[in-house]
């Protein structure tokens, strides 16, 4: 009886192992992983990222979205003359559809720019380094036709007031596509210089500016963890100060690449993002 199950089980052990595709090893499976491509959106897509990461990032889609057109920018140093001379109803202030005589080289009709104001300078809190300067997204316009005075232009959309001396620059044609990622090209570590309206802490969904740029090889797209700045505390029986190991606080995004400062979307936080906090492929 015992040779005749045995003489079963041998014919169907083929069987059993055909009947579906081979397991993959987990370094197969890894890679499989890493090059999938899964679209979120004609702008937004994603790549390498865990599965229980992707349901959060699915959710908040339509604000990444929205925050990488209306984001600022991170200028390497002051920015080209290209700049609003005033309104042509010789107004104070200008909003969406007001005409705008603009310093600019010839440009052809509907030619687009965008409209920005620089702001601080951003500082290493540690080196007191410069690492760029945030120039902040005021809105947009296209220019109609070009004079001895310069060039004629309407306002076509604008986060708040357009007033003279307002700097411009050419808009894309294309919106870039953002493709979230965690494929960092080399190890890399950079502070958060500053969080969204200069607060002092930053949740979910905010903007920051981190001290990674182009010269680190920091790509658009690339998710990072942040961990908390670096804290001590006092040894009750050697009464030396002890250094805590790093604490991953949170994940972000980054989607404006400077030369050496980028910003970035905190994708989620356990506790608020600060002013000094690190963002890096790995804790040290």
């Amino acid at each position: 009886m015992i040779k005749y199950i045995l003489s079963i089980a041998m014919l169907l052990l083929p069987i059993s192992l055909w009947a579906g595709e081979p397991p993959a090893t987990e370094a197969v499976q890894k890679r499989l992983q890493w090059q999938r491509v899964d679209k979120l959106s004609p702008q937004i897509v994603m790549s390498g990222v865990p599965k229980q990461e992707k349901g959060l990032l699915l959710e908040l889609t339509p604000r990444i979205r929205n925050r990488i057109r209306q984001t600022g920018f991170i200028l390497h140093r002051p920015p080209e003359k290209n700049y609003i001379i005033g309104s042509l109803e010789r107004r104070d202030i200008s909003g969406s559809n007001d005409q705008l005589l603009i310093k600019t080289k010839p440009l052809p009709p509907e030619s687009k720019l965008i409209i920005h104001r620089p702001g601080p300078l951003l500082i290493d809190p540690l080196t007191d380094e410069k690492m760029g300067i945030l120039s902040f997204y005021i809105g947009r316009l296209k220019t109609q036709y070009n004079t001895e005075a310069g060039t004629v232009a309407v306002i076509t959309d604008s986060k708040q007031a357009v007033i003279a001396g307002d700097l411009l620059m050419p808009a894309p044609t294309v919106e870039p596509q953002l493709k979230i990622h965690k494929d960092a090209a080399t190890k890399m570590e950079g502070r958060i210089l500053r969080i969204e309206n200069d607060q002092d802490g930053a949740g979910s969904s905010q903007l920051f500016i981190v001290g990674l740029g182009r010269r680190d090889w920091a790509t658009m797209g690339l998710m990072l963890p942040i961990y908390k700045a670096t804290q001590k505390i006092l040894d009750p029986i050697s009464k030396e100060m002890v250094t805590l190991p790093p604490k991953t606080i949170g994940h972000g995004v980054l989607v404006r690449i400077g030369e050496r400062a980028s910003i970035g979307f905190l994708v989620d936080s356990t506790h608020p993002v600060q002013r000094g906090d690190r963002m890096a492929t790995t804790p040290k």
